[in-house]
């Protein structure tokens, strides 16, 4: 991902564009080695869950224009954070909530125009939490900001969401960043747990039912587990365990040349 250990730059968390950029340059990047049996016209599958999911998710969106070259046999995009309206109210007060400061560092870089609202809205916690969360990776993070609120944060007690709610240029680059808009290219297999409550089993489906409703070839599988604890990642990362078999098995299919066959006919059967 664009920035992730880097010194010069901070890591675009969860931005539609850089992650699915990203993705497409590593397959290129892969391309490029010398001494593998890969060529140009050897079949491409990217398999991304969570974070990873919607980077594939994007770069199957965004292929077309920017890498046609690369042509996808298949994409699998397990528990895609595809609205980041909706991702954040899943994600404050969980085991996950340094994940706020990813994105909210990563946006600022990136759109440095959000700058000035951030500033009127963060207290002196916030700015710091921020300050800290920029060199913090996932195991340091869940230790430090484990089931924080984000109200703790602001200068009224606002959590992110209502602040959110209430500017107009956040709402636009959220907007901007909505997966879903554009029709994929080749066949793509979205997984999601129903009782996922961090990258939210709802927002997820709509990407899917975006997707079909702009012909794509989609095989959308909801997971059904019971709830495994609320807010503390069981829920969210489960699914990806469970249904890993029958996801690597869907893009070997693909890589091996079979058709896939969409089943966006079933989605209102489906939860």
């Amino acid at each position: 991902y664009v920035g992730l250990g880097a010194t010069d730059r901070l890591h675009t968390y969860v931005n539609r564009v850089d992650g699915g950029h990203a993705v497409l340059d590593a397959v290129r990047a892969a391309r490029s080695l010398p001494g593998t049996s890969l060529r140009p016209e050897s079949r491409v599958g990217l398999y991304g869950y969570s974070q990873g999911g919607g980077a594939t998710a994007a770069a199957a969106e965004l292929a077309a224009a920017y890498a046609p070259d690369v042509q996808l046999a298949g994409t699998y995009s397990g528990a895609p954070p595809a609205d980041l309206t909706e991702t954040i109210k899943g994600i404050d007060g969980s085991a996950l909530t340094g994940a706020l400061g990813w994105s909210l560092n990563g946006f600022l870089q990136a759109e440095p125009d959000l700058r000035p609202i951030a500033d009127a809205h963060l207290n002196d916690k916030g700015r710091a939490a921020l300050e800290e969360l920029s060199g913090m990776c996932i195991g340091d993070s869940l230790l430090a900001y484990g089931f924080r609120r984000s109200s703790s944060w602001t200068t009224d007690g606002r959590s992110l969401s209502q602040i959110v709610e209430s500017e107009p240029r956040i709402q636009e680059v959220l907007d901007d960043q909505r997966i879903g808009n554009l029709k994929p290219s080749g066949p793509v297999r979205v997984a999601t747990g129903v009782q996922d409550d961090i990258v939210p089993h709802r927002q997820s489906r709509q990407m899917a039912v975006d997707w079909c409703r702009k012909g794509a070839n989609v095989t959308y599988e909801a997971i059904v587990l019971p709830n495994l604890g609320d807010k503390i990642v069981t829920n969210h990362m489960v699914p990806l365990l469970t249904d890993q078999g029958a996801a690597i098995d869907w893009l070997k299919d693909r890589l091996e040349g079979r058709s896939a066959v969409s089943n966006c006919w079933s989605m209102p059967l489906q939860p």
